[in-house]
């Protein structure tokens, strides 16, 4: 094989992986009442439409309760985890 077909089998080999990687670790979940809540790792999450979202990412045993910002039309809620990790739920 000469070097011109090693780098794009490389390259394309690099961008299927980080492609899959990012599918793994992302997760949505069912947090009750019509939420769904996204973030990286996620375990479990309950969210009601209120300033606090319980979220639950893996590895840890346990997750806690993180304040979060609610969109003008609060259909959207946004917040950060202990360890920075951003996460979503959405209405609907």
């Amino acid at each position: 094989m000469n070097k011109a077909i090693l780098h794009r089998v490389f390259a394309f080999s690099f961008v299927v992986a980080s492609s899959f990687s990012s599918l793994v670790m992302a997760g949505t979940v069912d947090a009750g009442n019509g939420w769904k809540c996204t973030a990286d790792k996620i375990k479990n999450a309950k969210y009601d439409g209120g300033s606090l979202a319980y979220i639950h990412l893996d590895p840890y045993g346990r997750g806690d309760n993180y304040r979060v910002t609610l969109n003008a039309a609060k259909t959207e809620a946004s917040g950060k985890t202990g360890n920075d990790t951003p996460f979503v739920c959405k209405k609907g």
